[in-house]
Parts: C-alpha cells; sequence; structure tokens
C-alpha cells in the first residue's frame, strides 16, 4: 500500500506543479500521521499521512493541492484557501469527506 500511495501521489504532486506552476518539492514523504493528513516545511518537504491510501483519488488529489499551496503561503489565510480553490475547486466537499470518513480510513 505504501509503495502504491507514494506512486500516485508523486505522479499528482508532478501534475498540479505543472498546472499551478510550483517548483517540484525538494522531498516527499509517506508517514503514519494520527491528527493530519499531510505537512509542509520550509526545506519544501512535504509529507502525506499513510491512512490516505485507502481514500478515493480525488480526496489525496485535494490534500496533495493543499500542501503544494503551502509551499507559497506557509498558513491558512484566505490567500492560501483562494490558491487551494484555484486548483481545487471542490476542495470543501473534500474536507467533508475527510472529516466524515477520516478515522475509519487504514492501511
Amino acid at each position: 500500500m505504501h509503495e502504491k500511495l507514494e506512486s500516485y501521489i508523486e505522479m499528482r504532486v508532478h501534475d498540479y506543479c505543472l498546472q499551478m506552476s510550483e517548483t517540484l518539492p525538494t522531498k516527499l514523504k509517506i508517514q503514519h500521521y494520527k491528527r493530519r493528513w499531510g505537512s509542509c516545511n520550509k526545506r519544501r518537504e512535504l509529507t502525506f499521512n499513510l491512512h490516505l491510501a485507502s481514500a478515493p483519488t480525488w480526496v489525496i488529489d485535494y490534500v496533495v493541492v493543499h500542501e503544494l499551496a503551502h509551499l507559497l503561503h506557509m498558513n491558512h489565510s484566505a490567500k492560501f484557501w483562494q490558491r487551494v480553490s484555484q486548483f481545487y475547486p471542490d476542495y470543501k466537499k473534500a474536507e467533508q469527506w475527510l472529516k466524515a470518513n477520516g478515522s475509519s480510513l487504514s492501511w
């Protein structure tokens, strides 16, 4: 599952970086988190939760766009959410899905 998720996320990060005119992150990791779906740091390293392996691809895509938007805005400001919605207009639907189903995801 780890390799399958990593392969999918690498592909989608590449695709969305092109769409968003964003430079590729310096590193991608898959880890087990209890309370977050992904993270981004100032070294341009992105980490994604292993539990996303059992989420629908459209939800994984949202998390990818969310973390890529943090490369430009390291916060959850209005500009950050504007960037997310520009490249993933249905982000609220994905967030609702994660809130409703996230606790039942497993790898």
